[in-house]
């Protein structure tokens, strides 16, 4: 593994999503000398496509016993939740490695873990936020967990037993109990149950990492959007440098924050990054009646449908198309994003106006990120949150400052340092500068 870089050293970070911003500032925050190379804007990307939830109470991964059942039901194409590409060449290989994660014992043990990276995160966040603007207003609201039946309720239970063990409570509410935590919910749907939980937060992680470019540029970093990197490069054994088509970017260590793009750039330094993106949609709808909007945001557990609150606007979520690499908006996914919204809060959304992005979550196929030093000296990876990208990004950056420094860790970095380097006859790109 890459030892440990004392402060002043420089570090590049590649990647300019809510989790590169996050570990951008960080690392220039305890002393680093940090760059950071983004391919488009600062938080654009999956960034500016979630639902906007910070959730240790939903921090559960997607490998698992139930997943593994629907199995049959995904491969002929009638899951409600997940789909796949099967197009993509990486699926199959990734998708047998997903079902070998998908056990009891080693779901209950990624949840566990997830759980204590998210919650760090969530206090690192505020930690953040206190110290000066981060664009949003982060709000520690809770969540609600809606359901349409009383084994929806029990079932939704079961999936978070590791997270209530871990701490996290749950209640299910009565219905005066809902509109008394927020009056938004008065229209719902009679035959709809409601768990809340109060480990939540919202906020909106692309003005968030705007926020930390701007403190970066203010502690001196240097941001660079539209600079895509294509390779690493190698000098003495190390990675020393990112090329651009601008030329190098030379840096004492080089992380890797690049959301589903780290699988391949990670490969030119002969390290596996098992990411697969997993496609998602997102809409964000002005409010008609800002009164009838909630302030308490959830999942409607029935559609696969996330949502919150922002501003003026209601940010909903949806999808997980494994293996998916374009940017379609699909007319069937409009559909179930209105048809969540309308069920929701009726009349209360202005559809003509809402503004649909399609975007990609990284993931691996044990549903944990990448965190920590890889096996080639002067790399670094910060990679594959899947859907808890905003939720993990200010903790797992803090964790992988620790990591460089070679500090203490805050939480137990195990389950999140990087594979193991590919075999020499895989690897691409190893080649000394030109």
């Amino acid at each position: 593994m890459s030892t440990a870089l004392p402060p002043g050293s420089s570090v590049l970070v590649v990647g300019g999503g809510v989790v590169g911003t996050s570990a951008a500032y960080a690392l220039a925050s305890a002393g680093y000398e940090v760059a950071l190379a983004t391919a488009g804007q600062i938080g654009d990307g999956a960034s500016a496509g979630n639902a906007g939830l910070l959730v240790p109470a939903d921090s559960v991964v997607w490998p698992g016993p139930a997943n593994a059942r629907a199995v049959p039901a995904t491969l002929l194409g009638r899951s409600a939740g997940i789909r796949v590409a099967w197009g993509n060449p990486s699926t199959v290989p990734w998708g047998l490695r997903f079902l070998a994660n998908s056990t009891a014992r080693k779901y209950a043990a990624a949840c566990r873990a997830t759980h204590s990276l998210s919650t760090h995160s969530l206090r690192v966040a505020e930690k953040w936020a206190a110290a000066g603007d981060v664009g949003t207003d982060l709000k520690r609201t809770g969540m609600l967990f809606l359901v349409d039946s009383p084994e929806a309720v029990t079932e939704a239970w079961h999936a978070r037993a590791a997270l209530s063990a871990a701490g996290e409570t749950y209640t299910e509410l009565t219905r005066a109990e809902l509109t008394e935590l927020d009056k938004a919910y008065a229209a719902l749907p009679a035959g709809l149950r409601a768990l809340y939980a109060p480990g939540a937060a919202r906020g909106d992680s692309q003005a968030f990492a705007l926020a930390l470019a701007d403190r970066l540029r203010g502690l001196g970093a240097t941001v660079l959007e539209r600079r895509p990197v294509t390779r690493l490069v190698f000098e003495d054994g190390r990675v020393t440098a990112a090329e651009t088509a601008d030329g190098r970017l030379f840096a004492d260590a080089v992380v890797l924050a690049a959301g589903v793009a780290t699988r391949g750039l990670a490969r030119t330094a002969g390290v596996r990054a098992p990411v697969l993106p997993v496609k998602g949609y997102a809409a964000t709808v002005p409010l008609l009646e800002p009164d009838r909007a909630p302030q308490v945001g959830g999942v409607l557990e029935s559609l696969h449908v996330a949502f919150s609150r922002m501003g003026d606007q209601l940010r909903l979520s949806t999808g997980a198309e494994i293996g998916r690499g374009d940017h379609d908006v699909a007319e069937p996914a409009r559909h179930l994003l209105q048809r969540a919204g309308e069920q929701l809060f009726p009349g209360a959304l202005d559809w003509t106006s809402a503004e649909y992005r399609a975007e990609h979550r990284p993931m691996t196929p044990n549903g944990l990120p990448m965190i920590g030093p890889t096996s080639v000296p002067g790399l670094y990876l910060d990679a594959a949150h899947g859907s808890l990208g905003w939720t993990q990004a200010a903790g797992s950056a803090d964790l992988l400052t620790q990591l460089v420094k070679g500090a203490r860790p805050p939480i137990d970095p195990t389950p999140f340092l990087p594979s193991s380097p590919l075999p020499s006859a895989d690897t691409v790109g190893l080649r000394p500068p030109i």
